[in-house]
């Protein structure tokens, strides 16, 4: 009996062996947890096209957007752990799990093959309406809004996004009376903000173009140090507000997935965003550069990331349906 269960433990070792050598031997699925169109969309259909060929299979995209990306990321999450199955995480997606309290840990339930890209936070103001007119920085806002409590309202990407929580984080750190307007995404929010109906816009840097279209004025990024692509846009930390980076977008697959093969997935990944032509996709797609973490480190940046979002969420008493 023993030496019949050392050779089912040997047999399984071998075949298990096999399936990674031999991986991948039929098409992979990549879930965007988005609806079509996104940039986490668009992110991911470079990857299918830049990766399948390097892995000879086909990377199939599917969309299974709703809640906020939790509906796709726990499709991904309940998967058979092969590597066959990858979801496009965000920091706005898991954000999501905070609002309805559950809970999500990025080391038990997703093997993270590597971090894509920052998402950075953009806070800008449309200087036509006439309370923004004078508003250059985030600084001249805070004292504006000090001064008249209840009377200016902001709108971002939607409850739980990056932009909804800078704005959160900048309203507790300085005691401000400001009323979130909640669209369902970025387009919405900004046309509404473009046509003067709201005055503040919270989101990330692809609302970029507005400004350079002198659409939008913006008064506040989330870089540790002004960009060189924006030398004239003030930082949060030069304004007194702890805001570094703000988020993120990266590549997973199921929690349990073989080590072996997400160590070749996150290599693979590395050397494809490292590519000039996949560097301007994805500055195209999503208007920042990519920047590659590892899986060790993305796991743990992510898990941090959460966790401090999570304190915001609370603190903030932000609740309700994502």
């Amino acid at each position: 009996m023993f030496r019949y269960a050392i050779f089912l433990l040997i047999a399984a070792m071998a075949g298990s062996a096999f399936a990674q050598s031999d991986y991948p031997n039929r098409p992979i699925r990549l879930v965007v947890p988005f609806a079509p169109g996104g940039p986490t969309d668009l992110i991911a259909r470079i990857l299918s096209q830049q990766m399948g060929p390097q892995l000879k299979q086909t990377i199939v995209v599917e969309n299974k957007g709703g809640a906020t990306g939790m509906i796709g990321q726990d499709f991904v999450s309940k998967s058979t752990p092969d590597g066959y199955t990858w979801v496009i995480l965000s920091s706005a997606a898991g954000n999501g799990y905070h609002l309805v309290n559950r809970n999500i840990d990025f080391a038990r339930d997703f093997a993270m093959i590597g971090q894509i890209y920052n998402t950075t936070a953009l806070v800008t103001v449309n200087a036509s309406v006439p309370e923004m007119a004078g508003i250059q920085t985030l600084t001249q806002l805070i004292a504006y809004a000090k001064a008249n409590p209840g009377k200016l309202n902001y709108t971002s990407t939607g409850v739980g996004s990056l932009g909804h929580l800078v704005m959160e984080k900048v309203k507790l750190q300085f005691g401000l009376n400001m009323e979130h307007i909640n669209y369902k995404g970025q387009n919405p929010a900004t046309q509404d903000v473009l046509a003067g109906r709201v005055p503040i816009l919270s989101a990330t840097f692809t609302s970029m173009q507005f400004v350079k279209a002198g659409k939008l004025r913006a008064i506040a990024v989330s870089t540790e140090k002004r960009s060189s692509k924006s030398p004239d846009i003030p930082t949060f930390v030069e304004q007194g507000v702890s805001i570094i980076g703000g988020g993120w977008v990266g590549l997973a697959a199921t929690g349990g997935s073989p080590r072996p093969i997400i160590d070749r997935l996150g290599n693979l990944l590395q050397a494809t965003l490292a590519k000039p032509d996949v560097e301007v996709m994805v500055q195209k797609a999503v208007g920042t550069d990519p920047e590659f973490l590892g899986p060790a480190d993305f796991t743990a940046y992510a898990t941090r990331d959460f966790q401090e979002w999570g304190r915001v969420i609370r603190e903030a008493g932000i609740k309700g349906e994502p």
